[in-house]
């Protein structure tokens, strides 16, 4: 197994025995023995899978090690399985044999009870493996003499479970019509920010017409489901539930589902002349009528076409011709939701109301326009002495550099009817708030002209005004402007998960970042449009995030693009991510953040508690990293600095195999043990200065201990 880096770690022990910091220890004391209880961590996650090593400890008054003795340790109140593995059992092999299929678990009050086993004079081992309840757990270590009363220690173990449910949706609005979906994740954690997988979390609906229709895949902590709009409109409820023991953890989002969609129509002109019998359909006897179609939210509705939205002459003379889309009529790769129809007169004459319905919607939206047959109108083309324009797409309109709007321009002559484009020329400028307007084009047989109106690059809220220059040969220089509103653009949301790192060189986090235009479904949306850099700190950019389904990302096309990113060098820092949307360029990056913290921790337990000339001492010392996971690997040297007195092979082993007189218990449990000796020169009273080293991380500082003699 590749060793693991740890930065630093925290001086966690002292001298003598009341100056060691014991982790989970306890001490119970009569006249002929002394026992101690030592567990190696004092939390476990409740997940059934992690277990801990513990060690009694048994020693006379005099603090002479008590060997042959038979040691046993119960669960006294609590949930876990005990064991008592031969010396030199693989915690590692043993905790993958456990993912791979878990083990049965036992309650407190069953008869669960080890016998410890002896690793050198006065040690014996044994292992914990915690529950899936969360809870406090007591754990007792008897002693048996048959000459005594038995001697009794307890160590109490603190099974953590999921503490914290984060929830997050991709699009927090939906239309109806299309009956559109979107991603649900939740981020499970534990007390110190770890990721949970593998946790029963729910997803369901629980108020409103729409349903999950997939849940999953799930990795990292991030667990994912799908909702689909139902039929009916309003704001929906979606519940994510987490059950881990007896833990239940609940968090609720909401998702607007719009029903309907806006219709708004426009006649130009309003006006026509009656058709006499017998002459042929000119430029009088038609209207071109303009159908806005728009959801409620205000995003245009694209690609209907004569089945989707219908024209119908409902009252009044004339005829409606079929529906058809602008952007298509002048190939424009717009979304301005702008339909077009034909009104055309006949030989009557009155008021005629046009209705258009959006059959595809479940309300039936629907919008009416009137144009008026009369017998004399006057003449089309000549002069023209005004003109009338109208703005068309999504209002307002986001600031993001690539946003679209349509604006129709009409110039008309002194009857209201239109001009030919013949001869004529109609310019388009911006004058004022920023974005592009395209050259303006006519759309043929209409008296029409458009021209396509861009936002922006902006991280602020503003109007745009465009201004129109008709230009004609002997008329009039007619000018005319729109004003067009705009919203900044925010840019995406990041999610760095976990947000806490051990400052580990093989650990990952993943960035989640959620798009700010998850309500559009352009292709482009779903590419290589992110740019994940780090900013400060250091680390490896794994995989840019990408909106693929494959690992981080959880499911594809989604709005959701994931990435990975790795610790780079074992030592505290934070780490600032910059995102750029390169679908977007010239907006204001998002940036994250991700803090890499103290890698290592080291708590120590000395046995006997005090040094006794010529006898062997037994230096225990546990390590666990920043999530509280055991740690293994590490290169631990151990050197006398003042005193007399020796260290074994001159450094803590977790070989699970004899050193000299002691022996480590168990292979890759994080418990390190040395075999310390002292000399025959030292006296009641002296002081043994020991240095631990953590040769795995460069440049790390040492842990002292004093160390006291009987």
């Amino acid at each position: 197994m590749p060793l693991r880096q740890p930065h630093q770690r925290r001086t966690l022990v002292g001298g003598s025995l009341c100056g060691l910091l014991l982790l989970a220890l306890g001490v119970a004391q009569v006249p002929e023995a002394q026992l101690q209880l030592f567990a190696a961590q004092r939390q476990l996650p409740a997940n059934t899978i992690q277990d801990v090593s513990l060690l009694a400890l048994l020693t006379d008054q005099a603090g002479r090690p008590l060997a042959g003795r038979e040691v046993s340790i119960s669960i006294v109140s609590g949930a876990g399985t005990l064991a008592a593995p031969p010396p030199g059992d693989d915690a590692l092999v043993a905790l993958l044999d456990r993912r791979a299929l878990p083990l049965r678990l036992r309650r407190a009050g069953q008869g669960l009870t080890v016998t410890a086993t002896p690793v050198g004079p006065g040690l014996y081992a044994a292992r914990f493996l915690a529950a899936a309840s969360p809870g406090e757990t007591v754990l007792e270590a008897t002693a048996l003499d048959g000459t005594a009363a038995p001697t009794t220690a307890q160590a109490r173990i603190v099974t953590s479970a999921i503490s914290q449910l984060a929830v997050r949706i991709a699009d927090p609005t939906l239309a109806l019509p299309a009956q559109e979906s979107t991603t649900v994740l939740a981020y499970v954690f534990d007390d110190r920010g770890r990721p949970l997988p593998n946790r029963n979390v729910q997803f369901n609906v629980v108020n409103g017409t729409g349903r999950i229709v997939r849940v999953g895949p799930q990795a990292r902590g991030r667990y994912a489901a799908v909702y689909q709009a139902g039929q009916t409109g309003g704001t929906e409820t979606v519940r994510v539930t987490v059950v881990d023991g007896e833990v239940r953890l609940a968090q609720t989002l909401q998702v607007q589902v719009f029903a309907g969609a806006a219709l708004e129509a426009l006649a130009l002109p309003e006006l026509v002349e009656a058709l006499p019998l017998g002459a042929q359909l000119g430029p009088e006897q038609r209207s071109t009528l303009l159908i806005s179609v728009r959801d409620q939210r205000g995003l245009p509705v694209t690609g209907l076409g004569p089945d989707e939205l219908s024209a119908q002459v409902m009252s009044g003379p004339g005829a409606v011709s079929a529906v058809s889309e602008v952007d298509q009529e002048l190939d424009l790769p717009l979304a301005s939701g702008l339909y077009r129809a034909t009104f055309t007169a006949d030989n009557r004459l009155g008021r005629s109301l046009i209705q258009f319905v959006d059959l595809q919607a479940p309300e039936r939206p629907r919008t009416t326009v009137e144009v008026e047959t009369r017998q004399d109108v006057g003449e089309v083309n000549g002069v023209a002495q005004g003109l009338r324009s109208a703005v068309f797409g999504r209002t307002p309109l986001p600031a993001n550099g690539r946003s679209t709007n349509l604006v129709a321009v009409f110039p008309i002559n002194n009857d209201g009817l239109p001009v030919s484009a013949s001869d004529r020329t109609l310019e388009a400028r911006v004058v004022r708030g920023g974005g592009e307007v395209s050259r303006p084009m006519p759309l043929p047989g209409s008296g029409l002209w458009f021209a396509p109106y861009r936002a922006p690059a902006r991280a602020l809220a503003q109007t745009a005004e465009l201004q129109f220059t008709f230009f004609q040969l002997g008329g009039p220089t007619l000018v005319d402007s729109v004003f067009i509103p705009y919203v900044p653009h925010l840019g995406p949301q990041v999610v760095v998960f976990p947000a806490t790192l051990p400052a580990l060189t093989d650990l990952t986090a993943v960035v989640d970042v959620y798009d700010f235009d998850a309500d559009t479904h352009r292709l482009e949306e779903f590419g290589d449009r992110y740019l994940l850099d780090i900013a400060s700190g250091v680390g490896t950019i794994l995989r840019q995030p990408a909106d693929d389904g494959h690992d981080p990302d959880l499911i594809a096309g989604d709005h959701v693009h994931s990435g990975l990113y790795r610790i780079a060098l074992p030592q505290r820092t934070q780490v600032s991510f910059q995102l750029t949307d390169r679908l977007f360029p010239g907006l204001p990056s998002a940036t994250a953040s991700l803090l890499a913290e103290d890698a290592t921790t080291l708590e120590a337990l000395l046995s006997p508690p005090r040094l006794v000339r010529g006898q062997p001492a037994a230096l225990v010392i546990a390590a666990t990293d920043q999530l509280r996971q055991p740690f293994i690997g590490l290169d631990l040297l151990v050197q006398v600095v003042s005193g007399d007195a020796q260290v074994v092979g001159g450094q803590a082993f977790d070989h699970g195999a004899p050193i000299r007189e002691l022996r480590d218990a168990y292979a890759n449990d994080g418990v390190y043990l040395a075999e310390l000796i002292p000399g025959r020169r030292l006296r009641a009273g002296d002081v043994v200065q020991l240095q631990i080293i953590d040769r795995t991380t460069p440049g790390g500082q040492p842990l002292d201990l004093s160390l006291s003699v009987e």
